[in-house]
């Protein structure tokens, strides 16, 4: 990945004006970020609310393929719930300053916004000061709450709006580069939009479907072919621009048979996935990663559990540990399965196991011993 040189136009100045998915990806495809068979490659997405990263935090995250902030990145910093473009802006500054100058291959930086959309401080409060822009029911009222509500994306107008400021922010630069890289895509649930649709009069909610798939199409226009496009949600094909896509690894009631079904076919085919956990299961979530990874996979980088939106928390992010410079190497194979006790090894000799052959519910015995001798999981006693 190298770092992206808008040309064709002048940056503005800025102003403050304010899934379970996975996508086809062409390996060594431009822009994308920096990856390896050597060594876990992780991705850290978070929100840290009360304000900036910390020097040590973005010393962290300026070392990793990948950083997205969240959502409510620096809310409460001042000034306090709005000015969302900008913040993002400021924090991929500060951390651009802190990866070493001139790297080959330095972090790609993303900014997280939802399909959709909704005006709280994910959008600033411009939208708010302009009602006309936003989604009304067929009963006049908001949606999909008076205090929440969406962006009507089938209003010309508000598409063109929140695609100016995007535009605007992608467009700002940062030591001989642009700020950001590209863009964390929130598609929601189509249950959920489909659900907002139906509460409108018919045009305007049709409308309003069309402007959520146009959005995405703008979005990819915006980031160009050097930039990247991560989508969460379970709304758009995969030839839908983004280049790529994220996967939910939780292992719910610790069922990795099914996680292995729905992802392995996507994988042999060499799509990029991305590997999320919610932070338990640690070893169950690293080893069904390494089981099934291709080229251009990503694990997120949490270690610890936590609870609903400390989940998103930075601080959950910054674990630094020996799993990511562990020794893995091209694998020798696709992964075996006898009898649901999954097995892979590696060219360096990491030999992951995974055995899931006991009862419904119970939890699997995740193995992975690593070249240099090192265990994690509950592996076996020589």
């Amino acid at each position: 990945h190298q770092r992206r040189v808008r040309g064709g136009s002048q940056a503005m100045a800025f102003s403050s004006m304010a899934l379970l998915v996975l996508i086809s990806l062409a390996a060594g495809a431009a822009g994308l970020p920096r990856w390896s068979w050597d060594h876990v490659n992780v991705f850290t997405h978070c929100s840290n609310l009360t304000g900036y990263l910390n020097p040590s935090a973005a010393g962290i995250f300026a070392s990793r393929p990948i950083f997205s902030m969240g959502g409510y990145h620096a809310q409460l910093a001042s000034p306090v719930n709005s000015s969302q473009e900008s913040k993002f802006v400021e924090q991929a500054r500060a951390i651009r300053a802190i990866a070493p100058p001139g790297a080959e291959a330095p972090v790609t930086i993303l900014a997280y916004f939802v399909t959709g959309t909704r005006t709280n401080y994910r959008t600033g409060e411009w939208f708010r000061a302009h009602p006309d822009l936003l989604l009304h029911g067929s009963n006049g009222s908001l949606l999909p709450s008076p205090s929440n509500p969406n962006i009507d994306l089938g209003n010309p107008d508000a598409m063109s709006q929140l695609v100016s400021r995007i535009q605007e922010m992608l467009e700002q630069p940062a030591d001989g580069g642009q700020a950001l890289d590209g863009l964390f895509l929130d598609g929601q649930q189509r249950a959920g939009m489909d659900q907002l649709a139906s509460e409108c009069n018919a045009s305007t909610g049709s409308a309003y479907l069309r402007g959520c798939d146009e959005f995405h199409t703008q979005a990819r226009r915006l980031v160009g072919d050097d930039g990247v496009v991560v989508s969460l949600g379970d709304v758009w094909p995969s030839d839908s621009g983004e280049n790529m896509g994220l996967l939910w690894l939780h292992p719910l009631n610790h069922d990795v048979h099914t996680a292995i079904a729905q992802w392995s076919p996507k994988a042999a085919r060499g799509e990029a996935i991305l590997a999320l956990h919610d932070g338990s299961d640690f070893d169950i979530a690293l080893a069904v990663f390494l089981l099934l990874a291709q080229n251009q996979s990503y694990f997120y980088s949490n270690r610890y559990q936590a609870e609903n939106f400390e989940l998103w928390s930075c601080p959950y992010w910054t674990y630094n540990g020996d799993e990511w410079s562990k020794p893995i190497g091209v694998p020798t194979g696709n992964y075996a399965n006898s009898s649901g006790a999954y097995r892979r090894e590696f060219g360096s000799g990491t030999r992951v196991t995974v055995d899931a052959s006991g009862s419904p519910g119970d939890r699997p015995i995740a193995c992975i011993l690593w070249a240099d001798g090192s265990q994690t999981g509950n592996c076996p006693s020589a």
